[in-house]
């Protein structure tokens, strides 16, 4: 039942049981993870080598230190080649890339949920963007994305 705050009188004389369905935590598991980037907002403009805030809002996903990180581009490769159904994973960290689908390419990687990100200083001004990607703690990806597309002016 959606409720919201005096928009009819029906709203305002809801009564809250306390009571949840009875398979509550059954729907709470199965559910799909998500995020969203709540900063910075879409269309941003920055500076070549400005910092700005990266903050993510989890849905259904705990963040938490990856397992030992390789930097090497045969080691992600072999990290993100199928090994099996990663659709129950319901943590672990994220990857995020500048201006590339390329998940062997240069990247950060973090598990809190902001983060402080520097912009190259010889970024060219123009459209750009930064794919955010969940992954499991073993660093396979989970194909759950989201891309914030900015101006570098």
């Amino acid at each position: 039942c959606p409720i919201s705050a005096g928009i009819t009188s029906d709203d305002e004389m809801f009564i809250l049981l306390a009571q949840k369905a009875s398979d509550y935590a059954n729907q709470i598991a199965n559910a799909p993870s998500s995020f969203s980037i709540t900063r910075p907002g879409e269309g941003a403009q920055f500076e070549a080598g400005d910092t700005f805030t990266v903050e993510l809002d989890m849905r259904n996903f705990s963040l938490m230190p990856p397992e030992g990180h390789a930097h090497q581009s045969a080691d992600h490769a072999a990290m993100n080649a199928d090994a099996g159904d990663h659709s129950t994973v319901k943590m672990g960290h994220y990857h995020i890339y500048l201006d590339t689908y390329d998940d062997a390419a240069d990247h950060v990687t973090d598990w809190s949920p902001i983060l402080e990100y520097t912009l190259p200083a010889d970024i060219e001004p123009g459209e750009h963007y930064l794919r955010i990607n969940l992954r499991a703690p073993d660093h396979h990806a989970l194909d759950i994305e989201q891309r914030l597309d900015f101006t570098v002016k």
